[in-house]
């Protein structure tokens, strides 16, 4: 039986490109240096990504890590919504814009650094309803009329152009 561990690290592998996943070495590494213990999760989809969350829930995880970018955070904050638990985030996505708007490093030592020790601040959210008339809790930056479209553009004609550039 796989022994519990307080924190759990969620990994988007489809996250900038696949930069989520080429970190999870680096990633373990830097949680064993510092003798803390978490359990990895890859996920392969959105589905499953929130069935690995509520099963960390669960199982006592006080701790839930996104690696990812602001997709991947903004689904584990959803799960997580309403729970006694602390969320941390290692920016590995396109844009990271909500973990630069924090000062949130990419560098993957620091930012374990600051989840190790614990360090954590309160963060605004809104809930909105989503085109799929769904409640669901939003943060980061937002916009409508043409920054919703220039998100369109971003997303769909622009999606392989790197990082903020995009």
């Amino acid at each position: 039986m796989e022994r519990i561990v307080p924190a759990a690290v969620f990994v988007n592998p489809a996250a900038g490109r696949g930069s989520a996943l080429r970190k999870v070495g680096e990633l373990r590494e830097a949680f064993a240096r510092r003798n803390y213990a978490v359990k990895i999760v890859e996920t392969a989809s959105a589905d499953e990504f929130r069935g690995e969350v509520r099963r960390a829930l669960r199982e006592g995880c006080a701790m839930l890590i996104a690696v990812g970018g602001d997709g991947t955070l903004q689904l584990l904050v959803n799960e997580v919504l309403g729970q006694n638990v602390q969320v941390g985030v290692i920016p590995a996505g396109g844009g990271n814009d909500f973990a630069a708007a924090l000062g949130i490093t990419k560098n993957v030592e620091k930012a374990v650094e600051v989840i190790v020790r614990g360090k954590t601040r309160p963060v605004d959210l809104v809930r909105v309803r989503n085109s799929s008339g769904l409640n669901v809790v939003y943060l980061g930056g937002g916009g409508m009329g043409i920054d919703a479209e220039a998100l369109r553009y971003a997303n769909g004609r622009f999606a392989k152009w790197p990082g903020r550039l995009r």
